[in-house]
């Protein structure tokens, strides 16, 4: 009797089965009046849930609306005026800063790197902002891009009328549609290459400020440990000073580069420094 019930128990749960597949089967959406072409969808079982014409004719609506918003971000500008201002400031101190550290022969005093070091400090300021001008703008296209890829990816553009001649409207509006979003990605590709171009350009200057910074505060603790120990030789001892060739050199050298540090210093302080020579000619 148990033996009975046991094989009756089977049969209905298989019959249960094959009802609930046959109603699965009837309740996905295959609409006929569609055709895709896509080699992974050709392939895949034909109970694949796949839109209808009427919600491919709302998609269409919908990503129209959405890549006109993308549009927007994307024909925005990054704002190189500002970087071709900042980023040029930022390199020449770089170069005139770096040689002058790395030069050997060149005696630089505790005055000297602590006015780089406010230099520098200013001009990491200046990067910075520059810096974050170009995040902003990487930020944007970013999320231009993941929008533009969701509606690229969609099935609706894999999606053909089987019947080329039925509904014109809604076949031009899906020929517009992939024009479109082939002209945005075109466009978005190339302010993705602009901004990239910056950054990389910022990046190699940040890099470079950070060996300046470390150098400057390697200079800085050796001329404070050599502070008690002698600067010129004894007074029996031959003495070594430069030429007087030499020391035309170094005069030239130290000019060139206090000049641009005040040069630095007037234009991060336009103010300060319009008041004060003001001051001096009312004095």
């Amino acid at each position: 009797m148990l033996r009975t019930f046991s094989l009756m128990l089977f049969f209905f749960l298989i019959a249960l089965t094959n009802k609930a597949q046959n109603i699965q089967d009837i309740t996905t959406p295959i609409d006929s009046l569609l055709e895709f072409f896509d080699e992974q969808l050709q392939e895949e079982s034909p109970k694949l849930d796949r839109s209808t014409l009427e919600e491919n004719i709302k998609k269409a609506q919908l990503y129209t609306f959405q890549l006109n918003r993308i549009n927007q971000t994307v024909n925005q500008t990054l704002d190189t005026s500002t970087l071709e201002r900042v980023l040029p400031r930022v390199e020449a101190f770089a170069i005139i800063v770096g040689d002058r550290l790395e030069n050997q022969e060149s005696k630089i005093n505790l005055r000297f790197l602590n006015a780089l070091e406010n230099w520098l400090g200013y001009t990491s300021e200046e990067l910075n902002n520059g810096e974050k001008l170009i995040s902003a703008r990487v930020t944007q296209l970013m999320e231009a891009r993941l929008k533009l890829d969701s509606i690229q990816q969609d099935g609706l553009l894999r999606a053909n009328l089987r019947d080329t001649t039925l509904l014109p409207e809604y076949q031009q509006t899906i020929s517009t549609l992939k024009t479109n979003l082939s002209k945005t990605d075109s466009t978005l590709n190339q302010q993705r290459l602009l901004a990239a171009s910056y950054q990389s350009r910022a990046s190699n200057l940040v890099i470079r400020l950070s060996d300046i910074r470390e150098r400057i505060i390697g200079q800085k603790r050796d001329l404070e440990k050599a502070l008690f120990e002698k600067e010129t030789n004894f007074i029996w001892e031959p003495r070594d000073f430069p030429s007087t060739e030499r020391l035309i050199l170094i005069f030239r050298d130290s000019f060139r580069f206090n000049l641009n540090i005040t040069r630095n210093y007037i234009n991060n302080h336009l103010g300060t420094t319009f008041f004060l020579f003001l001051l001096v000619y009312l004095l």
